[in-house]
């Protein structure tokens, strides 16, 4: 129920999409109530301008931790993601895996906000494809 895909995966080309899984720990006695804002979340998602950007979008839960699985044309549907949901997620700690191209990390690199954040950065390398 918490998955979905936006936008039709592309077919026999490259692969240059940007890939996004962000782990949040939530504090004890907080699971339900950081449970009950995914709807909202998954709304704004899919009706936001960064929906035809992408990929797919869902959440995994392991105890008191919430992953979000999320992938993306490029990091600019990414970022247009990010707008979507400003305000509807709160502040919590968060491990980050980035999946991209040099030019798509670089660019995440670079804003404030990631640089005080636990992120592994992936870069594609050549030769990926799409079936």
């Amino acid at each position: 129920e918490d998955a979905m895909q936006l936008s039709p995966f592309p077919s026999s080309c490259p692969d240059e999409h940007f890939t996004l899984m962000a782990e949040f720990d939530i504090p004890n006695g907080q699971l339900e109530e950081a449970r009950s804002g995914l709807p909202a979340i998954k709304e704004a998602t899919k009706n936001g301008e960064g929906a035809s950007s992408c990929y797919f979008y869902g959440f995994g839960q392991e105890g008191r931790s919430l992953l979000s699985r999320e992938a993306y044309t490029d990091v600019n549907g990414f970022l247009k993601h990010l707008k979507d949901v400003h305000g509807l997620t709160k502040a919590v700690k968060a491990k980050f895996t980035l999946v991209g191209t040099k030019q798509d990390l670089d660019l995440i690199r670079s804003r404030e906000y990631m640089k005080s954040q636990e992120v592994a950065y992936w870069e594609l390398v050549d030769g990926a494809f799409w079936m």
